[in-house]
Parts: structure tokens; C-alpha cells; sequence
């Protein structure tokens, strides 16, 4: 008698392999895009509560520029004063991964406006003044920007 496996029954365990990979790689895909989603939505909650805090912390010293806006470029941060001065420092006290690009603006009245995106996510959060909280947009990297705040 001969030892190991027929054409048929290679074929059929291959079949079987390719019938579990179509059902299982979508599920797997969606759960890692979901999740980089709501790493993402986190991430702006959380620079959204740092803005608050810089806000309420102006309000006991006075040396603190007000408004402030931060820019995120290439998951870099960079902080201007109203009149489009750099500020050195980390002003926003947060942590966890920058977003790729966008910005924040702080208003002197301590409204919060945002606008920010995450590659690895591919979304848009924004926040606009009337807002309590950041929500995501289907909005393009190429018009995720502040829309409604002249920044200098």
C-alpha cells in the first residue's frame, strides 16, 4: 500500500484553506481598521482635553500665549502664538502618537477648534466651537483643515 496523500486529497485540504482565508482575512482587516479608528478618535479626545487644560492653566498665569495654534505636519508639532510667532516648549501636555497632519486652534474665550488626520486610520476628526467633542468626517486629507479659523 502506498504512503501519503492523493491529488484529490491535497486539492481538497487547499480548498478548504482557501474557503477559511476568504471568510477570515476581511474580519481580520476590518477589526485592524476599526481599531486604528478608535486609537485615532482617542488620541484627538485626548489632545482636546490637553487644550482645555492649557486653556484653564492661562487663566493662573498669565505668561501663557493666548490664542494658540498647534500644527501637526508629518506627525510633527509645532506651536504659534495669535500674531504667527513659533513658541518653543511642548504647550500641549498629552501623550501618545501625533497625529499626521492638521491643527488645533485655542481662541482667547477657550473655544476649541480642530482639524486633524491620522494616515493609519485615513480619517478626518474635527471639532468646530459649537462642538462638545471631536467627531470623525470622511473628510480627505487634502481638505482636512481648519475651515472656519484664519490662523496667521
Amino acid at each position: 500500500m502506498n504512503k501519503g496523500f492523493s491529488l484529490m486529497e491535497l486539492m481538497l485540504v487547499l480548498a478548504l484553506i482557501s474557503i477559511l482565508a476568504i471568510i477570515t482575512v476581511p474580519m481580520i482587516l476590518n477589526a485592524l481598521t476599526s481599531a486604528n479608528e478608535k486609537a485615532f478618535l482617542d488620541t484627538a479626545l485626548t489632545i482636546n482635553k490637553a487644550a482645555a487644560n492649557y486653556y484653564a492653566e492661562t487663566a493662573m498665569d498669565d505668561s501663557k500665549p493666548l490664542p494658540l495654534i498647534v500644527t501637526y505636519e508629518d506627525s510633527k508639532v509645532t506651536y504659534k502664538d495669535g500674531s504667527g510667532n513659533k513658541l518653543e516648549g511642548k504647550l500641549l501636555d498629552y501623550k501618545g502618537k501625533h497625529p499626521t497632519s492638521g491643527s488645533v486652534y485655542i481662541e482667547t474665550d477657550g473655544t476649541i477648534t480642530m482639524a486633524i488626520f491620522d494616515n493609519r486610520a485615513s480619517k478626518c476628526i474635527e471639532k468646530e466651537k459649537t462642538d462638545k467633542v471631536p467627531e470623525v468626517t470622511k473628510t480627505s486629507k487634502e481638505n482636512c483643515y481648519l475651515k472656519t479659523v484664519t490662523t496667521p
